[in-house]
């Protein structure tokens, strides 16, 4: 596939951001903490880290997975590690006064539970030490634990569950590995079935080979099974040479269609524009 010439808006102004951005990022090294925003070379995370919006990375930074559209290396887990996230993302809380966070975390196919009760044991925690705080998270696919999942998160409710379908059903299985399209559908379908005061949320990259007529079928499916909030960004190759190449740099026309369209559709939210992330 050939290499495309990037556009102009790809490109940040790093300066404006650059102050703010040196003082997050060192407390969050110096306190052990791994983000997506950093893991993924997230492109908003100037912004973000200047607002104080962090997405929080669990259990550790390397995934079981490699996904094509994704920069985390694959690798095995550090589990020295892991009862140190809790204090540590807790420890970031308390010092930059946070009141809205968001946690992700990598595949993790080498725990028996996939990770799933540290979600929920963290969630319990942080709750513990700030009842007011807003809670997002982010989840991967657990697959044949999605059902298990849906069980334990029933007690300890985050303010919003995402989950990102990431592409059409026809570039699926290309770009996501040991994972399923209408395994994670149906996810998302039962997520919001058992927990109906949820806000429910998943996110769309663009720019992959898919078409229009592809994207307005996802959104319309999206809507059916009830979906509250939807993000369409533009696809970012992290590197040419291990990931997916960006087949197409979408014109900024596209989004005021698919922006339009998820409107119509009376989403609550719709964040749909090159650089949206779910994580923002």
């Amino acid at each position: 596939m050939k290499i495309l010439k990037k556009p102009k808006w790809i490109y940040i102004k790093f300066y404006l951001y650059n102050n703010k951005f040196n003082i997050i990022n060192k407390i969050l090294n110096k306190n052990s903490i791994n983000t997506i925003c950093k893991e993924s070379l997230c492109p908003n995370i100037f912004k973000c880290f200047q607002k104080k919006n962090i997405t929080f990375l669990l259990l550790g930074n390397k995934c079981t997975r490699k996904c094509l559209f994704c920069n985390i290396s694959k690798g095995k887990l550090e589990k020295n590690n892991l009862k140190k996230e809790v204090i540590n993302i807790s420890k970031i809380i308390f010092i930059l006064n946070l009141n809205r966070i968001i946690l992700t975390s990598v595949n993790r196919d080498d725990l028996p539970d996939k990770g799933i009760m540290n979600f929920i044991k963290i969630i319990k925690f942080i709750k513990i030490i700030n009842f007011n705080i807003k809670i997002e998270i982010l989840i991967p696919n657990f697959n044949e634990l999605n059902n298990f999942f849906i069980k334990k998160i029933k007690i300890n409710k985050p303010y919003i569950i995402s989950h990102n379908i990431e592409t059409i059903y026809r570039l699926y299985n290309k770009i996501c590995k040991n994972s399923n399209y209408f395994n994670s559908i149906n996810f998302l379908k039962k997520i919001k079935l058992t927990n109906k005061n949820i806000l429910l949320k998943t996110g769309i990259i663009i720019g992959l080979g898919e078409t229009f007529i592809e994207i307005f079928n996802l959104i319309r499916k999206l809507k059916k099974i009830n979906i509250n909030i939807i993000n369409i960004g533009q696809y970012l190759s992290p590197n040419i040479n291990n990931n997916y190449l960006v087949y197409e740099y979408l014109k900024l026309y596209i989004y005021y269609i698919y922006k339009k369209f998820s409107k119509k559709l009376n989403f609550k939210k719709y964040y749909i524009f090159p650089m949206s992330r779910t994580s923002l």
